[in-house]
């Protein structure tokens, strides 16, 4: 059950730590809204998987990761890393159109993912500030984003949008209840994935929803090779293949870390001081010399 409502915790580290959170997520939602403009799909797959390098790299830094205790599945991870960014970049090898704009805002927005969850992770799991339950991290979070990106869809989109037939603009109702029933289908479900999100970096990690990202991003490339005929050569394929076993490697990793911590301590035997003649509580006496005459 989900934890519920506890703002009174929080700090000023916490404030800070969740400041500082909503800036970066503010900066990777449009810079991630821009690169589309400027290259394809499957160039930005290559950028975006240096997102999971930098969730690597701030959850070390700051302490998060689950394998911080042992040398041993440090290099796991990093055999983890590896498998997951090289399978990327061989699945994506020679289908990109190379846009130095576009190059930029991706990476730009893989590096601002990255330390966007690894705070997000250190918020959320530090229970001296009482934001563990999602709704109240997105209840804290989300009026800050709106204030930061309204500025920038109206600058770009507002007037736009506001004498379009999608807009304001509509001729009859028939398009105002159209526009009005897909912006709220697409709101619930962007709520349902945030809050998605969010119960993914509270129970595991930043680099776990990393990881779920890198195969979100596989299938959808996948399923555009069955659908829309893009062409897989066995190069892609095989990167395909070891981005699979880097994503496997993972969750196995993951579960043996999960069940290694359920394990609980052996019950200690429970001890039971006996009466005796000699105990020096007055009731003790008491109940020792009435035993004695029973």
């Amino acid at each position: 059950m989900i934890k519920s409502f506890n703002s009174e915790k929080r700090n000023g580290p916490g404030k800070v730590s969740g400041l500082i959170r909503d800036g970066v997520q503010v900066l990777q939602s449009g810079a991630s809204d821009l690169e589309t403009a400027c290259c394809t799909y499957a160039f930005i797959y290559v950028a975006i998987r240096t997102g999971i390098l930098i969730s690597i790299y701030y959850s070390f830094s700051i302490g998060l990761t689950f394998y911080q205790k042992w040398l041993i599945k440090r290099i796991v991870l990093l055999v983890v890393v590896v498998l997951i960014s090289g399978g990327l970049f061989l699945f994506t090898f020679e289908s990109t159109q190379f846009s130095m704009e576009g190059f930029l805002m991706a990476l730009f927005a893989s590096l601002t993912s990255g330390v966007r969850w690894s705070y997000a992770q250190m918020v959320m799991q530090k229970e001296s500030l009482g934001l563990g339950n999602p709704l109240d991290m997105v209840f804290h979070i989300q009026p800050w984003m709106i204030l930061c990106l309204l500025p920038f869809a109206i600058t770009f989109e507002g007037m736009p949008l506001a004498f379009s037939p999608q807009g304001f603009s509509y001729g009859n109702m028939v398009d105002a209840w159209h526009t009005f029933w897909t912006v709220l289908i697409g709101a619930v479900i962007a709520f349902m994935m945030e809050i998605s999100e969010f119960l993914v970096v509270s129970y595991t990690s930043g680099l776990s929803l990393s990881v779920a990202g890198i195969f979100k991003e596989i299938v959808t490339l996948a399923l555009a090779v069955v659908f829309n005929d893009n062409e897989l050569n066995l190069l892609n394929f095989m990167g395909l293949v070891i981005c699979l076993l880097g994503i496997i490697l993972h969750v196995i990793m993951k579960a043996i870390s999960g069940t290694g911590s359920k394990e609980h301590p052996p019950a200690e035997t429970l001890e039971i001081p006996l009466l005796h003649a000699f105990s020096e509580d007055e009731e003790d006496n008491l109940l020792f010399q009435r035993s004695q005459h029973r």
